[in-house]
C-alpha cells in the first residue's frame, strides 16, 4: 500500500494508527517502509527523494554508498 496526499491531510496520523494494527496480525506479517519527500534550499521538490529515502530505510543504508549497503542491496535483489 502507498499513502500519498497533500501536506496536512493526515498521512502520518493514518500510518501511526495503522502500523500497530498490522503488526498484530501474525497470519500475514508485513514490513513497513517509510519514504519522505524533500525540498531543496530554494523550496523546489527534490526529484525521487521519497523513493531514495524509502530505499535507504529498507536497506538500512546511509546516504552515501558503502560496501555493506551494496551487499545488502545485492542480497535483497537476488542474482
Amino acid at each position: 500500500m502507498t499513502v500519498v496526499g497533500n501536506q496536512g491531510t493526515g498521512k502520518t496520523r493514518l500510518i501511526h494508527e495503522l502500523v500497530p494494527t498490522l503488526a498484530q496480525n501474525r497470519e500475514r506479517p508485513c514490513r513497513v517502509f517509510h519514504g519522505a519527500a524533500e525540498r531543496d534550499g530554494a523550496g523546489h521538490p527534490v526529484r525521487h527523494a521519497a523513493l531514495a529515502s524509502l530505499l535507504r530505510e529498507s536497506l538500512r543504508a546511509a546516504a552515501g554508498t558503502d560496501e555493506a549497503s551494496r551487499l545488502r542491496f545485492a542480497h535483497r535483489c537476488g542474482p
